[in-house]
């Protein structure tokens, strides 16, 4: 549905209804949707209605079923602990595979199944200098999914580009 989703950073996740003409924002009623200590981001399935967050201060990332009048279902997928807060949350095109930003940590890829439970991948963390700050997937020039590009700017940095295996490394 033509929904936003915000982080709150007392503690939950909030729901906005878009204006299909004027793309104003309107709130969907009820309290936020709490995630424990903060969402620290926030990711949208663009295909299912499954959202991603993470816990800004405990490192969980918590994934929620977005019903179709904006309400949040919890789903009982958390991977458990990321180690440290998830700054930033990134997906392949297709949503089956979700990457956590940890500054000053690092990247955690974790597979992402259709009915939202999360499982994460064997692959080794990739930490980078400085701590990176944000990032996105470039479409790239192959049909496959998980070869997209990821493009992560690191502090004091310039922006790094990676190519994605099969198995979630980089």
């Amino acid at each position: 549905g033509d929904f936003l989703i915000g982080a709150d950073l007392a503690g939950g996740l909030r729901t906005f209804a878009i204006h299909p003409q004027s793309g104003a924002l309107s709130p969907v009623a009820g309290p936020p949707v709490a995630t424990g200590s903060g969402a620290g981001a926030v990711w949208a399935h663009p295909f299912a209605d499954l959202v991603v967050s993470a816990r800004a201060f405990e490192g969980f990332l918590d994934v929620f079923l977005l019903g179709a009048n904006g309400s949040l279902l919890p789903l009982a997928s958390s991977p458990g602990a990321i180690e440290r807060a998830a700054t930033r949350l990134c997906a392949t095109p297709d949503g089956t595979r979700l990457h956590a930003l940890v500054e000053h940590f690092g990247w955690l890829a974790f597979d992402l199944a259709s009915d939202g439970s999360l499982s994460p991948c064997a692959a080794p963390r990739c930490a980078q200098r400085g701590g990176a700050r944000t990032m996105a997937f470039v479409p790239g020039a192959r049909s496959d999914a998980r070869e997209a590009r990821e493009r992560f700017a690191a502090g004091g940095a310039l922006p790094l580009v990676f190519s994605v295996e099969p198995d979630g490394s980089l």
